[in-house]
């Protein structure tokens, strides 16, 4: 018979009474032999594996004196064999090899655990179940603090309701230690603006709007890795590792040292994440600079671009280097921007490259009276229109053009019969021939017939100029007719130098869009075999046979919803007769026949 000795804990003794017998009468007891603690095999928890030591086990034989009964003692306070009388497990008690009656025996003898049942504490102390089946306990601690016979009781007579947890009568105290782990606001506005914009993804939510938003502007946005150089910039760690891959698109640098700086990269080393620009910083960027790389897809920043709008105007102007007129131009084009009223009050010293060389500058700014002390100052000391020897070009030396000629003497004409009072000229001679009084009505007709072809060939570009010569003619109408003539013929040639400008931003302008046009590739999306995605869509029209030929350049949508977005082409191949673009992902698939434009 194996005994159940019940649960104890690791402080306790296991005390296992075993019996011996004669094999020839079961009822009557024999002693052992051979019996000693290493014939007494414990397992734990079903193992196989018997307990590797004996220490702490003790064997009793004939305890009392009394034949045929012994006892096994185990203390299991013994940790010879570390941890293996533990908390939670049971154990099975054997013996092995002892002699009875003068045979050999094997035999289970008892079985216990260790801390595998509920019991208290307190020796002696015991659990009252009741017939229904409830622990009929006895209270005396709550939260280590002692409570007496009628605590709990004078707790629920004052009110306390299980379903609210709550007691009637009991009010919160309205002071409380202060919170040092509540987050400020300061920490909560900066949390808010460190998110990451690739965790704001959910359809309609602001994060996304402004998300996509701002990928449509900027392609990138980091710290800078290095120094850079007069016309380098090191772009972060992270930045891409293909060749180019932010050729011809605009730097700026938004933080730090050079700060408000803007430049188009020419070149792009993916190794070393070394971007060159042109032109030259003013103020190099350092490791401690922000930069951001501009998407040149939107409009905002497509003018400044190489080959944009403003950069032909600007090219064309650095190209000359024989005149001052581009010089004149940009400072005509800042003096128009202003109102009237700054115009009159701007101080003329900032006019000076705008009069003439050798100007005064002095006083306000005056459209009618400074328009001729300019030309005055621009070849001599301003006292006559025919007195030589100022710096620069004299009147005197320029040809009159016969475009020039025409639109002056027909505003002459106009004027004079708007107003024959106020407008006086008395015109003695014209290319050194005398006039009459008769000569001048059949100039003034054919003046009437140039001034029509004039006006048909150049058209409203020319209103400005003549407004000018008028005020320039307004302020010379005191002197005599040889000063009329030459200031006419100065007006004649600079309208000519106008023109020469004019004409060469156009001619720059068509050569550099000629060159653009023909680096662009354009493109319809298809669904006629495989429909698109948000990284990976077809073009029917866009058969090339070369695998990865696009890839590293910028594709452009000019129609649909995805209309201005624009994102890096990473694979090309063509499938089942159809260009297969691979591209960083887009805010949405482009539908079946968007056009794009490959850049």
């Amino acid at each position: 018979m194996i005994l159940q000795m019940g649960d104890y804990n690791t402080t306790e003794t296991v005390h296992i009474p075993v019996n011996t017998f004669s094999s020839d009468d079961p009822s009557a007891s024999v002693t052992a032999t051979n019996f000693a603690a290493g014939d007494v095999e414990i397992h734990k928890d079903g193992s196989t594996t018997q307990r590797a030591s004996d220490a702490g086990v003790t064997v009793t034989i004939d305890f009392d004196s009394v034949t045929g009964g012994h006892i096994v003692s185990i203390d299991l306070s013994d940790n010879t064999d570390a941890g293996f009388y533990a908390s939670g497990s049971r154990y099975m008690v054997r013996v092995e090899g002892i002699t009875v009656d003068a045979g050999t025996l094997n035999s289970w003898i008892a079985v216990f655990s260790i801390d595998c049942t509920l019991r208290p504490t307190t020796s002696g102390r015991t659990l009252d179940i009741q017939a229904t089946g409830e622990v009929d306990s006895n209270v005396t601690m709550i939260g280590g603090v002692a409570q007496s016979a009628t605590d709990l009781k004078d707790f629920a007579d004052t009110g306390y309701n299980p379903a609210t947890h709550k007691v009637a009568g009991v009010v919160l105290t309205d002071t409380c230690t202060a919170n040092t782990d509540l987050v400020s606001a300061e920490d909560i506005s900066d949390a808010v603006w460190d998110e990451a914009t690739s965790g704001h993804t959910n359809a309609g939510s602001m994060g996304l709007a402004l998300g996509s938003l701002y990928s449509t502007l900027v392609v990138r946005v980091a710290q800078c890795g290095d120094a850079g150089s007069a016309t380098t910039i090191d772009l972060d760690a992270s930045a891409s590792a293909v060749n180019d891959f932010y050729k011809g698109q605009l730097i700026a640098i938004v933080l730090g040292t050079g700060a408000g700086q803007a430049r188009t990269c020419t070149s792009y080393a993916g190794d070393t994440k070394i971007a060159t620009v042109t032109p030259a910083w003013a103020t190099n960027p350092d490791g401690d600079s922000y930069f951001a790389v501009l998407n040149t897809g939107s409009t905002v920043v497509v003018d400044w671009a190489d080959g944009g709008r403003l950069d032909l105007i600007l090219d064309t102007i650095a190209a000359d280097t024989t005149t001052d007129i581009p010089a004149k131009l940009l400072k005509y084009i800042q003096l128009l921007a202003r109102s009237d009223a700054a115009i009159e009050t701007d101080n003329a010293t900032e006019l000076t490259a705008i009069n003439a060389d050798g100007g005064s500058g002095a006083g306000n700014f005056s459209a009618q009276t400074d328009s001729g002390e300019a030309i005055r100052d621009h070849i001599g000391d301003g006292t006559n229109l025919t007195e030589a020897g100022g710096t620069g070009n004299h009147l005197t030396d320029l040809a009159l053009s016969a475009a020039g000629n025409t639109a002056v003497i027909d505003e002459f004409e106009t004027q004079s019969a708007a107003d024959p009072t106020g407008f006086n000229v008395n015109v003695m001679e014209v290319n050194g021939t005398a006039q009459t009084a008769n000569d001048m009505s059949g100039d003034i007709d054919d003046i009437l017939t140039d001034t029509a072809e004039l006006g048909a060939a150049v058209g409203a570009s020319l209103s400005a100029d003549i407004a000018a010569i008028k005020t320039v003619v307004d302020s010379c109408s005191t002197h005599d007719a040889a000063a009329v003539k030459t200031a006419i013929e100065a007006a004649g040639s600079h309208l000519t130098l106008i023109k020469a400008v004019t004409d060469a931003l156009t001619a720059a302008a068509a050569t550099k869009l000629a060159l653009s046009a023909g680096t662009i590739v354009t493109g319809t999306v298809s669904h006629d075999n495989t429909a698109a995605s948000t990284t990976v869509f077809y073009s029917d029209d866009i058969t090339e046979a070369t695998a990865d030929h696009y890839n590293g350049r910028i594709v452009i949508f000019t129609s649909g919803a995805l209309q201005y977005q624009a994102t890096d082409i990473t694979d090309y191949a063509l499938d089942t007769g159809e260009g297969k673009f691979t591209v960083t992902a887009l805010t949405e698939a482009p539908a079946d026949n968007v056009t794009f434009i490959i850049v």
